[in-house]
């Protein structure tokens, strides 16, 4: 979905220019990676001429990453649901994932300030 039918039609023939324009410059010979090869393609300011293989190469770099998240959300779901047996509904799930996902940061709240803020929220009945 990043690429327009037009720029589809086009990216063929623009990598086979890339391609071929690449292998004839030394600065591309001893790349070890992809990051490094658009890093290369941005230091020799070939993005704006070979736009669409730039994209590409961006996408391929972010993929892992993003499909990364999304299975540890899915991961992290499963053992929050298994834990406490199916029981729960849709926004207290919601709720226990944000807290187990991003728990480094939970870690650094100290107690004393959760429990001053949920006292300032509202009279209780009860104090907490």
């Amino acid at each position: 979905h990043d690429f327009d039918f037009e720029e589809m039609n086009q990216l063929p023939f623009q990598l086979n220019r890339y391609i071929s324009d690449v292998t004839k410059d030394e600065k591309f010979t001893n790349l070890k990676g992809l990051a490094e090869l658009s890093m290369m393609l941005v230091k020799t300011e070939r993005v704006c001429r070979y736009e669409l293989v730039y994209r590409l190469l961006k996408l391929v770099l972010v993929l892992p990453v993003a499909t990364a998240g999304v299975e540890r959300v899915f991961s992290s779901m499963n053992y929050i649901k298994n834990k406490l047996r199916n029981k729960m509904g849709q926004k207290y799930l919601n709720d226990c994932l944000v807290t187990f996902i991003e728990r480094e940061f939970f870690l650094q709240a100290k107690d004393k300030d959760i429990i001053d803020y949920f006292q300032n929220i509202k009279r209780r009945k009860v104090n907490i």
